[in-house]
Parts: structure tokens; C-alpha cells; sequence
């Protein structure tokens, strides 16, 4: 999945609760999984808040690597 500023900004990556309903999120995937996120998409701007817990998460997750570096 590539990152831009936007979808860290403004897509739901982690499940997110409207009143009754719960919606899920990109990051919420089955025991297991692989997911690979790319920084490509990403250019200079400013991150909001959401967009800093994304990146915590992912990073925690061990989801972001840093480029050059082999998995």
C-alpha cells in the first residue's frame, strides 16, 4: 500500500466507532498477514494528529521499513 499525506490524513486505518457502528480500518487484517507500506507516495506537508497515530501504529507493527534496508 502506498502512503500519500492524504490517505495518513484522512483514511480510516484503524477500525473507528460512529455511535453503533463500527467501521473497520486498512490495519486491522487477519492473524498473520503481510502487509507492506511504502513511503513513495509521500511528499512534503504537514501531518495531522491521525495521521502521526498511523504512523506509531505501523511503525509498531514493524509495517514501515526503511528504505535500503532488507526484510
Amino acid at each position: 500500500m502506498e502512503l500519500s499525506l492524504e490517505a495518513l490524513n484522512n483514511d480510516r486505518f484503524i477500525p473507528e466507532s460512529n455511535g453503533e457502528d463500527l467501521s473497520s480500518g486498512y490495519l486491522q487484517v487477519p492473524a498473520g498477514s503481510v502487509m507492506l507500506l511504502t513511503e513513495t507516495g509521500i511528499r512534503e506537508g504537514n501531518v495531522v494528529e491521525k495521521g502521526v497515530l498511523v504512523l506509531i501504529l505501523a511503525s509498531s507493527a514493524q509495517l514501515l521499513v526503511p528504505q535500503g534496508c532488507v526484510v
